[in-house]
């Protein structure tokens, strides 16, 4: 089957390999639990581009699950702390009413 491989899509110091889904920061791993990732791979993939809470939360969540109001807003925050705990050159900016993005900053 083979083919080409995807580039790695770089935001700010951060690389996300949409192959094996590896994200790194300046050369270090970082290890995200399953949501958290899927979460970074959405805006990574959409980086400057605001992307929708109703994409984000049918994606993350189906649209079967039972999930609390603020799931969407608790796992945006702890993301958030996450890349900023490992300097990650990132922005993860709220759009109120609409949804989230990512950018450098």
């Amino acid at each position: 089957v083979g083919g080409i491989a995807p580039e790695p899509i770089e935001v700010g110091r951060l690389s996300f390999d949409p192959a094996t889904r590896e994200v790194r920061i300046a050369e270090r791993t970082l290890a995200l639990p399953r949501r958290e990732l899927a979460l970074l791979e959405l805006l990574v993939r959409r980086s400057g581009r605001v992307v929708q809470r109703t994409h984000l939360d049918s994606e993350l969540y189906g649209l079967d699950a039972e999930v609390s109001p603020n799931a969407l807003e608790t796992l945006v925050s702890r993301l958030r702390r996450r890349l900023e705990d490992e300097e990650a050159g990132l922005k993860l900016r709220t759009i109120r009413g609409v949804g989230y993005m990512i950018q450098p900053c």
